[in-house]
């Protein structure tokens, strides 16, 4: 079995990190949107984290990515941050196993785990 090289992580990653979604669908117009309320503590939870790394390929009515899902916690946290109000981003989690990045490395999940760990989320369970 070929051992993972630096390189190779590195190659992986910049291809998993600069790949658009081919028949992704563009984001609704901001009209569409309604405003959201914020509170004094507020949450945002999202679930199934093995499935943000490449996004949903087969699933083209979810369009994003795991840098979409970073950069949306970055936005979310200096909105919340501008009105002065607590943000705790949580993640249920699914499965971490499964995915082709998993399975790819030796140990299994190794570069899994240290996406995850990269992850700006307060409260992570992997399923």
């Amino acid at each position: 079995m070929r051992k993972l090289t630096i390189a190779t992580l590195l190659s992986t990653l910049l291809q998993l990190g600069t790949a658009i979604q081919p028949e992704s669908h563009s984001p609704r117009p901001n009209q569409e949107i309604r405003e959201l309320v914020w509170g004094d503590i507020n949450f945002l939870h999202t679930t199934d984290n093995h499935g943000w790394h490449a996004g949903h390929l087969q699933e083209p009515q979810y369009s994003a990515d795991l840098g979409d899902y970073m950069s949306f916690i970055s936005h979310m946290r200096r909105r919340a941050a501008e009105k002065d109000v607590d943000l705790y981003v949580l993640d249920s989690g699914d499965r971490a196993e499964g995915n082709g990045l998993w399975d790819a490395s030796n140990p299994k999940g190794y570069v899994t785990r240290g996406l995850l760990r990269g992850w700006d989320v307060d409260i992570l369970t992997t399923g």
